[in-house]
């Protein structure tokens, strides 16, 4: 019950907090922003055990849901290891935007009231920055990026690879 409290503080400080329009981080301050995530989380979690509350991680994703769309979008585009990397980060997709931005998006945009929030690029030959992202539904995200594809059906007798009708 308590985490759902904590949410709401959240989202109330930040509603009060002005949006501000800066340039892009350096890797230096990136990494600041990384350990003081880290380090706001493990206090958020050690002062739950002290209250007595068993926090795991999908309670502490429940916390703070942004930040779970900002480390999906942050590894595409900068982890060569990661499986969709190909899409984004080697084709020059870079990430520049922070937690708190995508904390902000998902309070304008009113993220926490859609079915299945997406972080989504208005202009998708662009970067991830505050001025071209979004939340919108996943389903619209996923229509938008399959317009223009064509679907290829292919027949269960083909081996071949030839495409049916």
């Amino acid at each position: 019950m308590s985490m759902e409290k904590d949410y709401q503080q959240l989202i109330d400080g930040a509603v009060k907090e002005k949006i501000t329009m800066r340039e892009p981080l350096t890797t230096l301050e990136k990494r600041k922003l990384k350990k003081q995530y880290y380090l706001a989380r493990r206090k958020l979690i050690k002062e739950a055990r002290e209250r007595g509350e068993k926090i795991v991680e999908k309670e502490f994703k429940k916390a703070k849901p942004w930040y779970v769309h900002w480390d999906a979008a942050h590894t595409r585009c900068t982890n060569p290891k990661a499986i969709n990397y190909n899409h984004y980060g080697a084709k020059g997709i870079k990430f520049e935007m922070t937690v708190e931005d995508v904390k902000y998006l998902w309070i304008l945009d009113k993220a926490d009231q859609q079915k299945r929030p997406s972080l989504d690029r208005i202009d998708s030959s662009k970067n991830y920055t505050f001025e071209n992202c979004r939340f919108i539904e996943l389903d619209e995200n996923s229509a938008r990026a399959n317009r223009g594809k064509k679907r290829v059906k292919h027949d269960k007798d083909d081996t071949e690879g030839n495409t049916g009708a």
